[in-house]
């Protein structure tokens, strides 16, 4: 079996591919590590979706305990998933989480002055100003 979108074939194509039934849709997961986070092999985040992203940062900006909920619950990931994401979901767009560096540019990037992981999602509710 091939994946049209990447040409993975057979065992590796059910390994990085996963059928979120809930919704129908089929999206690819990137495996993603902080070097100052446990688990030091990283774990796997969703292809998230806009609406998603929206939805993410807007609640973790006002409990990042009812995202980790909100995750668990909705997108059927585990508790330490949920949390690591959460954890580390920018606060303000382009602006490290740990240390406060102000330049990222990517959406998911390892801060170049500390090197922790920031989600780093251009949405439609925050721009780089």
């Amino acid at each position: 079996m091939n994946c049209k979108n990447c040409l993975i074939e057979n065992v590796a194509y059910f390994s990085v591919h996963t059928k979120v039934i809930s919704n129908f849709r089929t999206t690819l997961k990137m495996i993603l590590k902080c070097k100052n986070c446990l688990p030091t092999e990283g774990i796997e985040i969703p292809d998230f979706t806009l609406a998603e992203k929206c939805k993410l940062e807007e609640l973790t900006i006002q409990s990042p305990l009812h995202t980790t909920k909100y995750i668990i619950e909705n997108l059927k990931l585990s508790h330490r998933d949920a949390k690591y994401i959460v954890t580390h979901i920018n606060r303000t767009y382009g602006k490290c989480n740990l240390c406060n560096f102000d330049n990222l540019d990517e959406e998911y990037i390892n801060c170049p002055q500390c090197g922790a992981l920031n989600f780093n999602w251009k949405t439609r509710n925050r721009t780089k100003v």
